[in-house]
């Protein structure tokens, strides 16, 4: 891969105290509206996730900047608001990036891309499952603990165990952030135990002891929420695929950077094994959270495919051939997350209905009558 310096924009701190401007404007009251505009603007496709030295990075920097200026702030440079330098940042593919899985070609860049850290070289092994591939001594947490790696491929999890929540290893009072953010210090972890390294968001399962790792989906893309059926024999989940070379293209760029946009969701259905795969959505919204109904013929998921602003989601009832759907809640609020009991008789979700306060999310148990 070969690399290149290109320019880097960042924003250099601004303050009152530097020096006057003429005519600064009053504080004004908080405008939502306008927040949303702007905050807006700084998202939208157009700026391509305002990368670094990339054109949609340079148009946020200067609109960052004009928005200081309009506010009355006095850049800290004698330059300006904005400070250029250089730095080794972002790799450029070359014409010798290969890769075949089991003599099989990859295609460049739909079916696979390399980041900066990957090595050169023929891999044939064994899979590992690592968990989030983190070692915390001080947190006494080691997810590499009695794995033997060595001249294997290890699969983890992409992101951190999440702290703020109660059960978890990473959790530290007044602490939000994971304790070993981002993917280098792992891949450093791993390398020095002698793995090897993996890809795409896809499905896989093993066994409780971690033994048995099996892949179930190599399909480019978003897939995940997956449950098995009453018997076990059939798997339903969610996944957004790309469907353009673009959107491709848009999927892999993303995920070198270790982020997703999923614009759509749909619900698809496969055996245990990974076998016959069959979308059973297309409904062209965000749909997840499917879950099999005990008769293994229904499926009950969550989706905003009934409100036209894409805010609100309801539960929704389809049969596995994708016919029949059905709403089943129509309340204004978030409604998801949905599970049957065993016996079919009961459903219990989530939803933000009844709050005590705004976005509280609480657990219903209601009765299914057919």
């Amino acid at each position: 891969m070969g690399r290149r310096r290109p320019l880097v924009t960042l924003l250099a701190l601004a303050t009152c105290a530097a020096r006057p401007v003429p005519g600064p404007r009053g504080e004004e009251p908080f405008d939502p509206a306008r927040a949303r505009a702007e905050v807006g603007w700084l998202a939208d496709p157009a700026r391509t996730g305002r990368g670094v030295g990339t054109p949609g990075g340079e148009a946020a920097s200067a609109w960052i900047a004009d928005r200081f200026r309009e506010a009355g702030l006095a850049p800290a440079l004698e330059g300006g608001y904005l400070q250029r330098f250089e730095a080794p940042h972002r790799a450029t593919l070359g014409e010798r990036n290969r890769l075949a899985v089991g003599g099989v070609p990859a295609v460049l860049p739909g079916d696979w891309l390399p980041l900066g850290s990957s090595d050169d070289g023929v891999v044939e092994a064994e899979v590992v499952w690592a968990g989030h591939g983190i070692t915390a001594p001080d947190l006494g947490y080691d997810d590499h603990a009695g794995l033997d790696v060595k001249g294997k491929v290890v699969l983890v999890a992409q992101d951190s165990p999440r702290e703020a929540a109660p059960a978890s290893a990473a959790r530290r009072p007044g602490r939000r952030a994971p304790p070993r953010g981002g993917p280098p210090p792992r891949w450093r972890c791993r390398r020095r135990r002698g793995a090897l390294a993996d890809g795409d968001l896809d499905l896989y399962k093993m066994r409780l002891d971690g033994s048995g790792l099996v892949r179930l989906t190599s399909t480019p893309g978003y897939d995940g929420g997956a449950f098995f059926s009453a018997d076990g024999k059939r798997i339903v989940f969610r996944a957004s695929r790309p469907e353009t070379e673009a959107e491709l293209a848009e999927y892999r760029a993303l995920l070198a950077q270790r982020l997703v946009r999923p614009r759509k969701l749909e619900i698809y259905t496969m055996n245990a094994d990974g076998s016959d795969v069959r979308q059973v959505t297309r409904l062209g919204a965000a749909s997840f959270a499917p879950f099999f109904h005990p008769d293994g013929r229904r499926i009950i998921f969550a989706s905003n495919v009934g409100d036209p602003t894409g805010r609100n989601f309801d539960l929704y009832l389809v049969n596995d051939d994708g016919t029949g759907l059905e709403r089943i809640t129509t309340d204004e609020t978030f409604d998801g997350f949905p599970m049957f009991s065993p016996d079919g008789k009961k459903l219990v979700f989530s939803s933000n209905r009844n709050g005590s306060r705004p976005h509280e999310t609480n657990v219903f148990v209601s009765d299914w009558v057919e």
